[in-house]
């Protein structure tokens, strides 16, 4: 039974309102944190309290002096993770492991689990070596060079060409913190995308939603990222 029991929220805007909300709805008594002095998710909460999500010796306290039951955050990468760092150092559950983390924010980990499994995936190529002397030859234009370890198209560039493909990798390099990257064919797609999502319980996964993404800049493609998302996709039957 979840009734009665205290969970801190890590992150007081809107990205963790509806946890707020479905907490207090299931009788759990919400605590919601961050450096801001208010936020959304603030107001509607039990208790509020201005101490970084980053801040895990400030929170660790906080979890000891209110007895607090559990950890949770909305979707924040950010958050995520402080909130699987602060459950792991205060002996609390989580429902992924630092493994599981590092296959899904690592682009090589995942396309790698992918192969693994059957999953197609776009192709890659291996550049070894310093890329001003590498042999690019065997590439098939255009590629789109990445860091491994980056988000919100940080560090990205679709390439033409060899001479854009070194400049690029260099550029990549600069976003990444563990220093790879990973070039892959380009799928021209005239900006559009579908997205997927599933929930995976005790080993069964099931369709959750899915999406047709729009990007911010599909003619120079200098952002990658997201513009609109519509729900659910014309494509789902």
């Amino acid at each position: 039974m979840v009734k009665n029991k205290k969970l801190l929220v890590l992150g007081g805007t809107s990205a963790s309102l509806d946890v707020v909300r479905i907490a207090k709805d299931l009788g759990v008594y919400t605590i919601v944190t961050d450096d801001r002095p208010t936020g959304v998710s603030k107001d509607e909460a039990d208790e509020a309290y201005m101490i970084s999500t980053t801040d895990m010796d400030g929170l660790l306290k906080l979890i000891k002096q209110r007895s607090i039951d559990g950890v949770f955050c909305g979707p924040s990468e950010f958050n995520i993770l402080n909130t699987m760092r602060l459950c792991k150092l205060a002996g609390l559950p989580f429902y992924f492991t630092p493994n599981q983390w590092e296959i899904c924010q690592n682009k090589a980990s995942f396309k790698s689990l992918c192969k693994k499994y059957g999953v197609p995936c776009v192709p890659d190529y291996s550049v070894e070596g310093d890329v001003e002397k590498a042999d690019l030859s065997q590439l098939e234009y255009p590629v789109i060079v990445k860091p491994v370890d980056s988000s919100g198209s940080r560090g990205i560039t679709v390439c033409y060409s060899e001479y854009e493909v070194r400049k690029a990798y260099i550029h990549a390099l600069s976003y990444s913190k563990s220093k790879r990257v990973i070039i892959e064919k380009y799928i021209e797609n005239n900006g559009e995308g579908l997205s997927v999502w599933y929930i995976v319980c005790n080993g069964e996964a099931s369709l959750s939603l899915t999406g047709d993404k729009y990007v911010i800049d599909p003619v120079h493609k200098t952002a990658l990222t997201s513009a609109v998302t519509i729900y659910p996709s014309k494509y789902t039957e």
